[in-house]
């Protein structure tokens, strides 16, 4: 018998609101893994995708094209992107703007826009990396040590087609944190005026419909274009990289840094309402998360042109010293990698390969960032490697 994998969640957390707009807390909130088969993983993805977008089909969210679309793109400086002459390898600069408007409770619109940047090299290596930002609005690196533009321009040159973006809300300098319609990411929950129709889903989907609908305008739009698509992502991005890689097996290689633990440890300090709303969480914990952005064979029909890599992989970069959040003592982080890498390799009897969720501890990070180690050391070269590469897994920590 098939279980219903909201129901066996039922009562695994407590949500405490106090007035509108206040912040979501989980009264010690349990994390177990609940995926044991091949059928959990597709169970429990579907229903995580209904909790999402409600009774619109996932196939037909996917389809959506971009609002619009403007090519050969000068940024201004309100953009705070890289400057177009730091990007070795640069040919053009392509703006993607996505708005998405579910109706509200009362039948208008609840409205958000992102906008996202398709930075083309010159000369491309036939694959996609998108570059998710957290809780901040620059890609410029002006007046912060994030080290998202050292990210995009290392990708760049190294021949990766990347796409900036950021989260809800935080699209521009101008406009940081907030926007015509919320002023916060918890009131985008809270706020009586903002709640979806029934059957429309959660706001959950103004943080992963831009990425779904960015990776099909790549698809549809550059057909010589082998898209590998893959996902780094700091802080909010890291946990949008580790949400939308679970739901969206296309991802390939992912990398979310300093964006997530498990929710029933201490150190999980992440005190958004995305980043803990218990009507998603009650269908699949972070472990639950971590396995679905890793399991499974990468894509066949993701490449115009050449054999798609075996098989996904997530690599997990925490940063050890990080000033904000996720510092997890080592033997807490071996126990849930393990947990997890386990379940991955009791899949792999089943289907082989099944992929590989690995986890680093970046010590050289002096703050909470991409660190230039972690970049040249775990995220380009896996990246080079490709999921092809060795299969790598934490299970022991550290990796002999």
């Amino acid at each position: 018998m098939q279980r219903d994998p909201v129901r066996c969640w039922v009562g695994r957390a407590l949500l405490l609101i106090v007035g509108l707009g206040a912040r979501v807390v989980l009264a010690q909130p349990l994390d177990q893994i609940t995926i044991q088969s091949v059928a959990d993983v597709e169970i429990t993805r579907e229903a995580l995708i209904r909790s999402v977008w409600g009774t619109t089909p996932w196939a037909t969210m996917q389809a959506q094209p971009p609002t619009r679309t403007v090519d050969y793109y000068t940024p201004a400086p309100e953009d705070a992107l890289p400057a177009a002459d730091s990007l070795r390898n640069l040919d053009r600069i392509e703006q993607i703007v996505i708005t998405m408007a579910p109706p509200n409770t009362d039948g208008t619109a609840v409205e958000h826009t992102s906008t996202a940047y398709l930075f083309h090299p010159q000369i491309a290596n036939g694959a996609v990396v998108i570059v998710h930002h957290g809780h901040d609005c620059r890609l410029d690196g002006l007046g912060d040590a994030y080290n998202l533009d050292a990210t995009i321009r290392t990708l760049l040159a190294a021949q990766y087609t990347v796409v900036g973006m950021r989260m809800p809300l935080f699209q521009s300098p101008a406009a940081c944190g907030f926007d015509a319609v919320s002023t916060s990411h918890d009131d985008m929950f809270t706020d009586p005026a903002q709640q979806l129709a029934p059957g429309s889903g959660s706001p959950l989907q103004f943080f992963l419909e831009p990425v779904a609908r960015v990776l099909h305008y790549l698809e549809t739009t550059y057909p010589s274009l082998a898209v590998f698509p893959h996902m780094v992502g700091l802080s909010g991005g890291g946990w949008t990289t580790t949400v939308y890689a679970a739901l969206d097996p296309r991802i390939i290689l992912s990398f979310p840094v300093a964006g997530s633990l498990p929710l029933d440890m201490p150190e999980h300090s992440g005190y958004h309402a995305e980043q803990q709303w218990p009507d998603f969480y009650a269908i699949a914990g972070y472990k639950d998360l971590y396995i679905l952005g890793s399991y499974g064979p990468a894509l066949e029909s993701q490449g115009a042109f050449g054999a798609a890599p075996p098989w996904r992989r997530q690599t997990q970069i925490l940063n050890q010293y990080d000033d904000c959040c996720f510092t997890p003592e080592p033997d807490a982080a071996q126990r849930y990698v393990c947990d997890v890498q386990t379940v991955l390799y009791t899949l792999a009897l089943d289907t082989g390969p099944a992929g590989s969720f690995v986890f680093e501890y970046d010590a050289a990070a002096s703050t909470h960032q991409i660190s230039l180690d972690a970049l040249a050391q775990v995220i380009v070269p896996t990246l080079q490697a490709g999921a092809g590469g060795p299969l790598a897994g934490s299970c022991p920590w550290p990796s002999p």
